[in-house]
């Protein structure tokens, strides 16, 4: 396992991811203002639990195992550049895990249909340019060595 590179490029992920999310978030806070409200019931831990913060972990275990399995896909993933094959890496991310996570998620649980399409939207967003900058960073350390 390349150690340097899973742990530098999953934390450019962590990073990349946190920040997108909370645009994509004040985005559709501002579109639908309603979910404000569905963020308040019993669904969701409050903000001021202290077992919120590792949500933010979240991102960075992410990260993680997005970088180690790069490693093994990149080959088979045609492009020119890091990103290219990083971009085709995300989509098919997106595809595997956020569609059919929030297929389930809509289906399972007392949400609106924009909060899922909110978390979809982050999610594609997430991936699109978090696995990119992953990718690129991956390639740029493992020229390093």
């Amino acid at each position: 396992m390349k150690l340097k590179q899973v742990i530098g490029s999953g934390i450019v992920f962590g990073v990349v991811a946190i920040m997108l999310g909370m645009v994509v978030s004040m985005l559709f806070g501002a579109l639908f203002p309603g979910m404000a409200v569905e963020y308040k019931t019993s669904l969701f831990r409050s903000w001021e639990d202290p077992l919120m913060m590792a949500f933010f972990l979240v991102f960075f275990v992410e990260g993680f195992i997005y970088a180690y399995f790069y490693d093994f896909v990149r080959q088979l993933l045609s492009g020119g550049s890091a990103f290219e094959r990083g971009l085709k890496y995300g989509v098919a991310l997106f595809a595997i895990t956020s569609v059919p996570g929030m297929l389930v998620t809509y289906t399972s649980f007392v949400i609106s249909l924009p909060m899922v399409i909110s978390w979809l939207f982050s999610g594609l967003v997430q991936l699109c340019v978090g696995i990119p900058c992953l990718a690129f960073v991956f390639e740029k350390l493992e020229a390093k060595k």
